[in-house]
């Protein structure tokens, strides 16, 4: 009776140490894939964080050059 079960074992144990291995190389590839997208992500909020940034700054630039700009014209417009 075992002597019958002999090519089944053997098959199941080839079977399992093939799905052992490409279980270890899905971990060994898809972890340093993860880590990756992960900082990915986190530079991609850094660069939204600066962008925002940049925009603020631009908009008080904007409101300061419009000011220096009414005080040229009214400047200009008062008789010496």
């Amino acid at each position: 009776m075992w002597d019958a079960l002999e090519p089944a074992i053997i098959i199941f144990s080839l079977g399992l140490a093939a799905a052992g291995i490409i279980l270890a190389l899905r971990l060994a590839i898809g972890l340093p894939r993860k880590a990756l997208r992960r900082q990915e992500e986190e530079s991609s909020g850094e660069e939204a964080r600066m962008i925002q940034d940049m925009f603020t700054k631009l908009n008080r630039l904007e409101v300061r050059i419009e000011s220096l700009e009414t005080i040229i014209v009214e400047t200009q417009r008062k008789p010496r």
